[in-house]
């Protein structure tokens, strides 16, 4: 589990759908949250994170998986997922 931030630090968010390559949705500065929109059905999406300063970029944290909704009607959120940092 993540704890904490990192001095001077953003932190680059990744995501993937199955075992396809790893692509860069966010770099968040400020706030330690994410809203990821323009979600597919029914998808299972993986996301992982790492810390990035001057110094460089650090290992990625363990992977989290989420699955959105498969029908949209249902009453939860219908404009995406969000990923605490």
């Amino acid at each position: 589990t993540w704890q904490g931030q990192v001095q001077g630090a953003t932190y680059v968010v990744q995501r993937r759908t199955g075992s396809g390559p790893w692509i860069e949705v966010a770099e968040v500065i400020e706030n330690l949250g994410f809203l990821d929109t323009g979600l597919n059905a029914a998808t299972e999406y993986t996301y992982r994170l790492a810390a990035r300063n001057a110094r460089g970029i650090s290992a990625f944290c363990p992977a989290i998986s989420a699955t959105t909704v498969s029908d949209l009607a249902d009453p939860l959120p219908e404009s995406g997922m969000r990923v605490w940092l």
